[in-house]
């Protein structure tokens, strides 16, 4: 019994020896790491490792690594389907847009929205990008074949072997400016799609959304060749590059379809349209500046201004675009050098509108006088503005301005001849930022308007004091001082000094301002308050409360009118005006008593008023005496002589 015993343990002992030496012989796979699938000497370990322990493996996979070796290959070969798909799907293809082109009229095209064989409209909407990299409807059942799983999805595509696919259309011009209902036929839209380029597997689907059919429809087309009806509003097309079911790109495309607007035989169109102002309005002298900055502002019937999307300006009929600023837009009019008397004239169209349908339509002629780069073309005055500090106005200059030179010139030039100099970032041609104007006494006897501290205090600025009273610049006072410059009164362009193309004429104010703009008349997002309903500027301070429709603050009186007071809406300010409407009332009176008058007394009559209690006396006279009642002497009467007793 103990010799069986011993013979067990020797052979416990001697498989042990065997482990510990087979173990010390394979230190590689030993030390196979938790995910090898990502280490390439390890791989054919993986698939007999999965769910075991080192200590567990058979004895067998260990010593005949001969066998075992082909099983490194195999992760290589599979590797393709687990690894490939992602960056195949995600592959996007160049996305021309090339000049617009006019579909052959002599191809014929399918009818308007219409859907491929066995299509269902609906869906999500095809420009909504989903987690996988797919489009919406690539797993509606139109995109299966007959008969097949709806939840099957085709193996990813592989990449074309010849030249990226491109998707060709026109779509892309078409889409720059709004669509008036007045440039199409039956509201019908002709448009070309085509993929250029990619493998012979792949093709095009065409897919468009708007307020008329829902989620969509898909479009159907000869040889390229589309042809739809728009509903007003946006339009949606989206342009899917497929490969079986799946999507391999897509580009999406909105085209704003919009009522037919004012024209030049009709200049106004709706019962509100809208009110048009610009810097042309008025102007006789040719222009002299080769780029010429256009102002717009554009208003609805009810005063609220239009923005750069409701309103379109064209040059001799083509359209300027990115125009900058806010309720005033500013677009920028190139003029060409002219080869003759007739290239001097322009046409220039300010087109605004309304989401209600009324519309007007502005039209200017215009005519440019060249003059050579670096020549005189004009006169500018620069006015030094610090009403914000009591100072008011502390010089004005007059100016020469030169073709090509923005106004940055002119600002710099002035304050040089006044004896001051400026601290600024950038140069006069490009970026250019005014940070310090310094010189002798500038700031001296500077104080803060009163009405103009409480509105600072109210919006939280901080408070930073004055730095040098031979200076003034950003951050002096305020946190939110600075300098900004005005063009002709209050308006502040939306585009730094080297950038703005001064115009003959022009009045250039550089205005200092403690509020971020909102003491001078300019926007601003910073502080508690909106707006301080107010500028400090040209040595007074101009009100402009925004007011609501009123209400009745007193009720009319006997006495007194009817008080209507008005409340500013701005945020924090509360200011009111009163104003006093119609008449008084007058009394209403009705009689209440009455006292007859008598030969000895005088009467009266009472009347006493039904709406405010007031009381108010007639007199009667006192009678005259009654001749048949004796009256007495009056005592202060001479008596009448006895008679003589002789006679």
């Amino acid at each position: 019994m103990r010799r069986r015993i011993l013979q067990g343990i020797g052979g416990a002992l001697a498989g042990l020896l065997i482990l510990l030496c087979l173990g010390f012989a394979s230190p590689r796979q030993r030390q196979a790491p938790e995910n090898p699938i990502a280490q390439a000497p390890v791989h054919s370990i993986t698939p007999a490792l999965a769910g075991a322990s080192r200590e567990t493996q058979p004895q067998p996979e260990q010593t005949e690594p001969e066998e075992t070796q082909p099983e490194q290959t195999e992760p290589e070969e599979t590797k393709p389907e687990e690894t490939q798909p992602e960056p195949e799907q995600s592959k996007s293809p160049t996305l021309e847009l090339p000049k617009p082109t006019q579909p052959d009229p002599t191809v014929p095209t399918a009818g308007a929205q219409t859907q491929a064989p066995g299509e269902e409209p609906g869906g999500q909407e095809p420009d909504h990008q989903q987690p996988n990299g797919q489009q919406p409807g690539d797993q509606q059942p139109d995109d299966q074949e007959p008969g097949g799983d709806p939840d099957h999805q085709e193996p990813p595509p592989t990449a074309p072997e010849d030249s990226d696919p491109v998707i060709d259309t026109d779509l892309a011009e078409l889409a720059k400016d709004p669509l008036l209902r007045s440039e199409l036929e039956d509201d019908i839209l002709p448009f070309y799609a085509r993929l250029k380029g990619g493998s012979s597997e792949l093709y095009l689907r065409v897919h468009l959304r708007n307020s008329a059919n829902g989620s969509g429809v898909y479009l159907t087309g000869s040889d390229g060749n589309y042809q739809t009806a728009l509903a007003l509003g946006r339009n949606i097309f989206t342009i899917f590059i497929k490969n079986g079911s799946q999507t391999v790109s897509s580009a999406v495309f909105a085209i704003d379809y919009q009522e037919k607007k004012a024209d030049e035989q009709n200049p106004v169109v709706g019962e509100h349209p809208p009110t048009i102002v610009t810097n042309l309005d008025g102007l006789t002298e040719p222009i002299k500046t080769s780029r010429f900055s256009l102002r717009v502002t554009a208003k609805d019937g009810q005063g609220n201004p239009l923005y750069r999307s409701n309103v379109r300006v064209q040059m001799d009929g083509k359209t300027i675009y990115q125009p900058t600023g806010g309720t005033t837009l500013e677009y920028t009019l190139a003029f060409p050098i002219p080869t003759s008397e007739e290239d001097a004239n322009h046409t220039v169209t300010v087109l605004a509108w309304t989401d209600e349908g009324s519309s007007r339509l502005a039209t200017y002629q215009v005519k440019y006088q060249f003059v050579d780069d670096g020549q005189v073309n004009g006169h500018v005055r620069v006015i030094l503005d610090v009403t914000t500090l009591g100072l008011g106005w502390i010089f004005e200059e007059a100016m020469d301005i030169r073709q090509g030179q923005p106004v940055a010139h002119a600002v710099l030039e002035a304050l040089e001849n006044q004896g001051f100099t400026a601290e600024y970032t950038g140069t006069a041609d490009l970026n250019f930022y005014l940070r310090r104007i310094c010189g002798g006494d500038i700031a001296a006897g500077a104080e803060i308007p009163q009405n103009l501290w409480e509105k600072i205090q109210a919006d939280g600025i901080t408070i930073t004091g004055q730095q040098d009273r031979d200076s003034l610049g950003e951050q002096d006072y305020t946190k939110g001082s600075g300098w900004l410059y005005s063009i002709n009164g209050v308006y502040y362009p939306g585009v730094s000094l080297s950038s703005y193309m001064p115009s003959d004429g022009d009045t250039i104010y550089l205005r200092f301002t403690l509020a971020y703009g909102k003491d001078v008349g300019s926007s601003s997002g910073y502080g508690a308050l909106s707006s301080y309903c107010g500028s400090w500027i040209n040595e007074t301070y101009l009100e402009d409360h925004s007011y609501d429709g009123g209400a009745v603050l007193e009720q009319a009186t006997c006495t007194e009118p009817e008080v209507f007071g008005y409340t500013c809406t701005v945020p924090g300010c509360g200011h009111q005006k009163t104003e006093l409407r119609g008449e008084a009332l007058g009394h209403d009176e009705v009689q209440t008593a009455q006292v007859e008058a008598t030969s000895t007394a005088e009467g009266y009559v009472e009347f006493t008023c039904s709406r405010c209690g007031s009381v108010r006396r007639e007199v009667l006279p006192m009678l005259p005496p009654d001749p048949s009642v004796p009256t007495e002497p009056d005592p202060t009467d001479p008596q009448p002589p006895e008679p003589d007793a002789g006679g």
